[in-house]
C-alpha cells in the first residue's frame, strides 16, 4: 500500500533522525572502526545496517558464509550474508550461482561493486551479465512525505568485473520460504 512505501521509505530520509540515512549509516561504520569518508566493506556495511533496521525489521547478518536456522528465531527477516567470492575478482566457478541467486524469489539483491565504488545489484541477465543500480547517482534530497520518483535504469555490467567481496540480501516471509530459500541454496552447491 502507499503507507507502507511511506514507511519504508522514511527509513531512507536524507535527514539525519532516519535510521538508514547516509548520516546513521556512516555513524555507525565510524563505532565499528570504519572513519566518515571511509570505503564501506560489504561486511561493514552489513553490520552498520543491521541495527538500523532492527526496530522495524527482524535482520540476521550470516558470518562466514553461512546462514544458521537456529539464528533466525522471528520472521519476517532480513538475511544478510557478506562473501568473498575470489581473489582480485569473482571466481569463475562462482559466477553462475551469483547470477541464479538474484533470480531467487527472496533475494533483494546484493552489495558489492567494482574495486572502490560501491554498486547495489538487482538482477541478472544471460550469461554474465548482473543489472545494478548506483547509489552514487545524484538525485535530490529524500525527505519523509515526498512523491517517490522513478529509478533509473539498471546498468549492466559483466561479473567478471565486480569485486569478489559483497553481500548478499534475502527477504523471507516465514519459516517456508526460509526452508525454500535453504533447499534453493543447496542445490546451487550440488551443481
Amino acid at each position: 500500500t502507499s503507507g507502507d512505501i511511506s514507511a519504508v521509505v522514511s527509513l531512507f530520509a536524507d535527514v539525519e533522525s532516519a535510521p538508514l540515512s547516509i548520516h546513521q549509516l556512516t555513524a555507525r561504520g565510524a563505532q565499528a572502526g570504519t572513519p566518515v569518508g571511509s570505503w564501506f566493506g560489504p561486511t561493514t556495511w552489513a553490520r552498520a545496517t543491521a541495527p538500523a533496521l532492527e526496530p522495524h525489521l527482524k535482520c540476521v547478518v550470516c558470518d562466514g558464509g553461512v546462514i544458521y536456522r537456529g539464528a533466525v528465531e522471528s520472521f519476517p527477516v532480513l538475511l544478510l550474508l557478506p562473501l568473498r567470492l575470489g581473489i582480485d575478482c569473482v571466481a569463475a566457478v562462482h559466477r553462475p550461482a551469483l547470477s541464479a541467486v538474484l533470480k531467487l524469489p527472496s533475494s533483494v539483491g546484493f552489495v558489492g561493486g567494482t574495486p572502490r565504488h560501491s554498486l547495489y545489484f538487482v538482477g541478472a541477465r544471460d550469461g554474465d551479465t548482473l543489472l545494478c543500480m548506483d547509489p552514487h547517482t545524484v538525485q535530490p534530497a529524500l525527505r519523509a512525505g515526498d512523491p517517490l520518483t522513478p529509478a533509473p535504469e539498471p546498468t549492466p555490467v559483466d561479473v567478471a568485473k565486480i569485486d569478489p567481496s559483497l553481500c548478499l540480501g534475502f527477504y523471507c516471509r516465514d519459516a517456508e520460504e526460509l526452508a525454500g530459500l535453504s533447499a534453493a541454496l543447496d542445490g546451487m552447491q550440488d551443481t
